[in-house]
């Protein structure tokens, strides 16, 4: 009786290990930051502020960097001005209400026949012209408002945001040196909450492969071996090589596991599946 017991023992333990198969096989990859983004900005001038350190965590809409915008600000404080100056309006309306006084009373006196049908038309036009001055001073102050927007749009194009949560990894130049849009970027943020890696697989390796489908990837970086997904499976085969790339996806939300190092994607033997499902 002791006996079968200590063997059912030995065959809970071994069970689990009979059902990830043997390993046949691994493939090398790298893994690399699941999103990385280089920042550039679309104008360009001279850095005038780094609010941020490489190494350093960042959050969406953050602003991390600015160009200089002192001319610009400068260019929107006087058109700031000129859209709430009055003055032309003020004067073009007292210009429109005399003009209408004067027409309405040669319209009386025309009707008496004191007045000429010249004198009167010459003052319907005075009219119109003081008319067309006052709707010229509304549209300046317009265009002041719009140039005003135009201007801050130009300063919003010179403030550095990152679009996403992440760590700055790279950071390209220092305040002071002169930034293109065209030619270079500021800096680098990755996304480490999880870490891609890309596999090339033989069209055999990779038959039983779906996307996600979970798979055993062994981390150099620390050494262990954790639960991927598939996330891509690439329909055309590399031409030289003969492969198939796999693209899977590795849990680093605590960020324990380190990007940039080595691992291998576990190929089980043929009878038992490479692949696996999670609950």
């Amino acid at each position: 009786m002791s006996c079968r017991r200590c063997c059912l023992a030995l065959f809970v333990l071994i069970a689990p290990i009979l059902d990830c198969g043997v390993i046949a096989a691994e493939v090398e990859a790298f893994t690399e930051p699941y999103q990385e983004v280089e920042l550039a900005i679309g104008e360009s001038g001279i850095l005038d502020e780094l609010r941020v350190r490489e190494g350093e965590r960042v959050k969406e809409s953050q602003v991390v960097a600015r160009l200089d915008t002192r001319v610009l600000q400068a260019s929107l404080r006087i058109a700031q001005l000129r859209a709430q100056s009055m003055g032309a309006l003020d004067a073009a309306m007292a210009e429109l209400e005399l003009r209408k006084n004067h027409r309405d009373q040669l319209r009386v006196l025309r009707k008496k026949g004191h007045a000429s049908q010249r004198e009167l038309d010459r003052a319907e036009a005075d009219f119109r012209i003081a008319d067309a001055r006052r709707k010229m001073a509304e549209e300046e102050i317009l265009l002041q408002k719009l140039e005003c927007q135009r201007i801050q749009a130009q300063i919003d194009r010179r403030v550095l945001r990152t679009p996403i949560d992440g760590v700055v990894s790279e950071i390209s130049g220092d305040v002071g040196e002169s930034f293109s849009g065209t030619e270079r970027y500021i800096m680098k943020i990755v996304k480490l909450n999880k870490l891609r890696a890309k596999f090339s697989l033989s069209p055999a390796e990779a038959s039983d492969l779906s996307p996600g489908d979970y798979v055993n990837v062994r981390l150099t970086q620390p050494a262990s071996v954790v639960q991927a997904r598939i996330e891509t499976i690439l329909p055309v085969m590399d031409a030289k090589s003969g492969t198939l790339a796999v693209m899977v996806v590795v849990d680093n939300e605590a960020e324990r596991l380190r990007s940039g190092g080595r691992c291998f994607l576990q190929i089980l033997e043929h009878a038992t599946s490479t692949r696996f499902t999670r609950d």
